[in-house]
């Protein structure tokens, strides 16, 4: 009788034993498919996270690094400014020496006048400027002068005012456009003055 219940308890213990065996052997398997499933499903989200970010770039072994000292900037283009004085200098003549204009008969030419372009502060412009044209009015004969030296300047007389129109041409290695001023001439207070500032390239 006690060998019947010893079997029975060895066999319940046994198999108590084996359950509790395929109990852990199942946990294992379930741990290990757990682990499998979470490491496939991270690689696969770091995986896609690498494909759709846009601030990742992958290695390249071929692409040389990139050297930023060797990276310059453009230069800016740097403009110096000229400033011109544009006008005439008037000079009342007396009756007494007034003659009868050789432009408009009839008329007395009481008035001197010297129309110019010349610099602000006095510096020469012959490395700036190649030549300067007054035309005057086209009673005068000739009505146009060039000058390609200094000073720019003519000298004429006249019973009135009237318009001269001056062009300035830039030597060359500036690459601008001539300048057209009109001015009209200025018969008191010893005559008038304009200023232009010209922006000319920094060469």
């Amino acid at each position: 009788m006690q060998d019947c219940l010893a079997g029975l308890v060895d066999k319940k213990s046994y198999e108590h034993k084996g359950v509790k065996l395929m109990t852990n052997l199942a946990m294992g398997h379930h741990q290990q498919r757990s682990n499998n499933v979470h490491s496939a499903y991270t690689t696969q989200n770091k995986t896609n996270y690498i494909q759709k970010s846009p601030f990742y770039s992958s290695p390249s072994n071929n692409s040389p690094p990139v050297d930023s000292t060797s990276i310059r900037p453009i230069p800016k283009i740097q403009n110096t400014k000229l400033r011109l004085q544009i006008g005439n200098i008037h000079y009342l003549i007396p009756e007494s020496e007034a003659k009868m204009s050789e432009i408009t008969p009839g008329k007395v030419d009481r008035h001197k006048f010297t129309v110019f372009v010349k610099s602000n502060d006095s510096s020469p412009l012959g490395d700036k400027i190649e030549k300067v044209l007054f035309q005057l009015n086209q009673d005068y004969k000739p009505s146009l002068y060039t000058f390609i030296n200094e000073p720019f300047e003519l000298t004429q007389l006249a019973w009135d005012t009237f318009t001269v129109k001056i062009r300035i041409e830039f030597r060359s290695k500036y690459q601008k456009p001539p300048l057209d001023i009109d001015h009209t001439l200025v018969f008191r207070m010893g005559g008038g003055t304009t200023i232009h500032d010209i922006e000319l390239p920094q060469i």
